[in-house]
């Protein structure tokens, strides 16, 4: 059962690249941000996370190519201040 939809993006400047996920657990969405930042080389990232439901599922799907359908995230990770993963919440 999937809890949590998942944007991974660059913090780069102009950016509008992302990676659309859903996961079943924070430990998932952790593992997955990480090897996204492996994936693009770059620390420089996060993920937003939202609740999971099926018509936010559909909704992220309808607007995949256009960018993130919703206002204001659940939980925020990125790269802590010596390295480490941090979740926080918004």
């Amino acid at each position: 059962m999937f809890r949590w939809i998942a944007y991974s993006m660059q913090n780069s400047p102009g950016n509008q690249s992302f990676l659309l996920s859903r996961h079943e657990s924070l430990i998932d969405a952790e593992d997955n941000f990480e090897r996204f930042c492996r994936e693009v080389y770059s620390d420089d990232c996060h993920s937003a996370l939202y609740a999971y439901s099926d018509e936010a599922w559909e909704s992220a799907e309808d607007f995949r190519d256009v960018g993130c359908p919703f206002d204001y995230p659940d939980r925020l990770i990125e790269h802590g201040p010596r390295g480490g993963i941090v979740v926080n919440r918004t």
